[in-house]
């Protein structure tokens, strides 16, 4: 799955306010994914990266921010 997909529903779940439509973008979102991404996903849905710390800190993102974002998005989940 690819990241953009991941925030897409993320913003979709934050966004309303019925829990069965909530509920109905979580479940379409897990049945999206293959069974090895389907932890990692519940992981950042739920707020927790699995991997800890991810080492940027203010620094790191103030030297991005002249950057000019991708054209189109390639970043799976499992990539990050």
């Amino acid at each position: 799955m690819q990241l953009s997909d991941l925030v897409n529903v993320s913003s979709k779940v934050a966004n309303t306010r019925s829990r069965l439509k909530k509920k109905a973008f979580l479940v379409d979102c897990l049945r999206q994914a293959v069974p090895e991404e389907v932890e990692l996903i519940v992981n950042y849905l739920n707020g927790t990266l699995s991997q800890g710390r991810i080492g940027l800190g203010p620094a790191i993102i103030r030297n991005l921010a002249g950057s000019e974002p991708a054209l189109e998005a390639t970043l799976s989940v499992q990539e990050v």
